[in-house]
C-alpha cells in the first residue's frame, strides 16, 4: 500500500514540476522575444541629439509607430529606432 501511495504521489509531483517548468519557459520565451517599447517622449530624453523633427524624418524614411498601447502616447520599437539612428549618422 505504501508503495503505490509513493508511486501516486511521485507521478503527481513530476507532472505538476513539468508543468510549471513549461509555464515559466514559456514566460522566459515570450519575455526575450518581445519587442521592447520606447515612447516618443522618452525616446527624445535618452538619445543624444534626436529632436522631433528627426523622428518624423525617420518615419518618412519607414520608422513605424506601434499601436498606441495608451490613448495619444506614440510608441517606437526600439530595435527599429536603433537601426535608423545607425544608418543616419551623419
Amino acid at each position: 500500500m505504501d508503495n503505490i501511495f509513493s508511486n501516486w504521489f511521485e507521478n503527481s509531483l513530476l507532472n505538476l514540476l513539468e508543468k510549471y517548468f513549461d509555464k515559466f519557459t514559456e514566460l522566459a520565451e515570450i519575455r526575450v522575444n518581445k519587442p521592447r517599447l520606447i515612447k516618443q517622449k522618452n525616446a527624445l530624453k535618452y538619445y543624444d541629439g534626436i529632436d522631433a523633427a528627426t523622428l518624423k524624418k525617420y518615419e518618412s524614411l519607414g520608422l513605424k509607430r506601434c499601436e498606441p498601447i495608451e490613448s495619444g502616447v506614440v510608441y517606437y520599437q526600439t530595435s527599429e529606432l536603433n537601426r535608423f539612428m545607425l544608418s543616419n549618422q551623419n
